[in-house]
């Protein structure tokens, strides 16, 4: 599964990727985080 997360976002997605990591949810689903610089989108592309 992947999301696209928005620039202000960056340090909650890793928080909670770190917290899907300790309860072992990827153990079942993997997830994926891509930032808008990831996708090469500038920041003030919407994310609707």
């Amino acid at each position: 599964m992947t999301f696209l997360v928005d620039y202000n976002l960056d340090g909650y997605a890793l928080i909670f990727l770190g917290i899907l990591a300790k309860r072992g949810w990827l153990e079942f689903q993997s997830v994926q985080f891509v930032t808008f610089r990831e996708a090469e989108l500038s920041m003030e592309s919407s994310d609707v």
